[in-house]
């Protein structure tokens, strides 16, 4: 959970291609649960 927190701050400032990136993310959380 944490290592996912830290991934996603390192996502946030990225402006580019963020919905793109937001998505894999929650893909990998569903792929987790």
């Amino acid at each position: 959970m944490m290592e996912k927190g830290k991934v996603i701050i390192l996502v946030a400032p990225s402006g580019s291609g963020k919905t793109t990136l937001a998505r894999r993310l929650f893909k990998d959380f569903d792929t987790i649960k």
